[in-house]
């Protein structure tokens, strides 16, 4: 990775940007400015007159959803070098500090990116079909949430109420839960005629349902989530930021705890593969008689469950490096 001249710290709110400017590890210069696209390009000019060029600056800032739009498209515009870094991984990279505010929010980001530029990762914009499947996704979502919301609390209502408060309930929550179930769907098959209509995208999910036990709905998150596996190079990696990657727990002679694996993840990433290993061990496959093998051997189930997890997402990676759909009885071919 390149150095950079200087370094753009930008706290993103709903409404304002905080922007702070580093040289060397020195702050230049600090700016507050709305967050609209002319705020933006307005900024941008200003930093040329003092011969900051986007071309030598790394524009720093945490990934805050919808908030972060307009800043984006004008960097994308001005062809400007971004880094979407995670908030916690910023939080957990200063140590101990007290307070915060916008202002000093913005220098500690600035302060990152010039510490640790090095292994700066550029973010890639997605394509706007990806950008729409996204939105999608993340409708499906929300609608699941409420889904689960609004019929969780029902089992509790029968057990402590009675079953005549549960049927007064269920006569009021059955007409919204129905519903939502019916506009879930219709956003699945919305999900999926987007990625029909897009050769590439087409192409990968193919490939990615063509692996035992993963269906649309994993494989259009993942569509997502990896940008059509361009910001995952390994599976490896892909497991770390899903949270199925077991690490160590050891230390010298006294500290020699079990594997496990880390809560920092994408937990709707965890949670599908989940349900796919889940779904995996049920069939009839090679999978499911790995599971019983290994839980027969004394192997904690849970453990087990993850390991499935991982030897799915190896096998999604594979399919997508070699471009072939999946095999179930694969041999090599000799050279």
């Amino acid at each position: 990775m390149k150095k950079f001249t200087y370094q753009v710290g930008v706290d993103v709110a709903k409404s304002t940007l905080d922007c702070t400017v580093l040289q060397e590890g020195k702050q230049l210069d600090y700016q507050r400015i709305a967050n609209t696209p002319k705020a933006v390009k307005s900024y941008l000019q200003q930093l040329e007159k003092q011969g900051i060029c986007c071309c030598d600056t790394l524009f720093c800032m945490e990934h805050t959803g919808v908030y972060n739009a307009h800043i984006l498209q004008v960097l994308i515009q001005n062809r400007a070098n971004i880094w979407l870094e995670a908030a916690l991984r910023i939080k957990e990279s200063l140590g101990f500090t007290r307070g915060k505010n916008d202002k000093v929010d913005s220098y500690r980001i600035a302060r990152y990116a010039y510490l640790y530029q090095d292994s700066a990762v550029l973010w890639i914009p997605r394509r706007e079909i990806v950008q729409q499947l996204t939105r999608l996704t993340m409708l499906r979502k929300r609608l699941v949430k409420t889904k689960v919301a609004l019929l969780q609390p029902l089992a509790e209502t029968k057990q402590f109420l009675g079953n005549k408060a549960f049927r007064e309930e269920r006569t009021l929550t059955d007409p919204i839960a129905s519903t939502l179930k019916k506009q879930i769907k219709r956003v699945e098959k919305q999900i999926e005629e987007v990625i029909r209509t897009d050769e590439q995208l087409n192409y990968l999910f193919e490939l990615v349902i063509s692996v035992e036990a993963i269906g649309p709905v994993t494989a259009g998150h993942l569509l997502v989530v990896t940008n059509e596996f361009r910001n995952f190079s390994c599976p490896k990696k892909f497991a770390c930021y899903a949270g199925t990657a077991p690490f160590e727990n050891s230390s010298g002679t006294s500290i020699r705890g079990k594997s496990r694996v880390s809560p920092y993840a994408n937990k709707d990433s965890k949670k599908l593969l989940h349900m796919a290993a889940l779904s995996a061990i049920n069939m009839q496959s090679e999978l499911a008689i790995y599971y019983q093998r290994k839980v027969s051997e004394g192997k904690n189930k849970m453990a087990v469950i993850n390991a499935v997890r991982n030897k799915l997402i190896k096998r999604i990676f594979a399919v997508v490096e070699r471009g072939t759909k999946y095999e179930k009885k694969y041999t090599p071919t000799l050279a």
